[in-house]
């Protein structure tokens, strides 16, 4: 299968999240958790000290064997996060399901491992979910990713114990 989550053209019902309303506490604490969880590794072509955290996403396959291509998960309404709700970005982060409901299969599960596991997006949750609010936004198209038939990390994997 292929990611459909990567069609994120924005269209007359996208309304791009008012970065004005952000808690910047709250992002700095996500910005924390997306550092303690490297989520850089993935979502970042270059090395984080040559232009700090950006998460625009990664144009290169992170597998030989596969099309694996991490998505740009800044605010930019037409390549990135920014006609998705929180809710979705949180679905993505705790289950790894996509804005259309497609697995993102690759992804990490979060759930109840790392971030907060209730049925509203908060604590944890919210903390990246500001965060990536709050990021400059990024024009990046990122290419589509192929699903591997057997993916390694269905099961969560094991990215974020690096």
């Amino acid at each position: 299968g292929t990611d459909a989550g990567r069609d994120a053209s924005p269209d007359a019902t996208c309304q791009p999240f008012d970065a004005g309303t952000i808690d910047p506490n709250l992002a700095d604490a996500g910005m924390q958790l997306v550092l303690s969880l490297h989520c850089y590794g993935c979502h970042q072509s270059n090395a984080l000290d040559a232009g700090g955290l950006i998460l625009s996403g990664h144009n290169t396959s992170l597998s030989d064997g596969a099309a694996i291509f991490p998505p740009n998960l800044t605010p930019d309404p037409a390549t990135g996060l920014g006609c998705w709700t929180n809710q979705q970005i949180g679905t993505a982060l705790l289950d790894g399901v996509d804005n259309q409901d497609a697995s993102l299969c690759v992804m990490p599960r979060f759930r109840g491992r790392f971030l907060d596991a209730g049925v509203d997006i908060d604590g944890s949750t919210a903390e990246i979910i500001a965060f990536l609010r709050s990021l400059s936004p990024v024009s990046n198209p990122v290419p589509e990713t192929v699903c591997p038939a057997s993916p390694t990390t269905s099961d969560g994997g094991d990215a974020a114990t690096e």
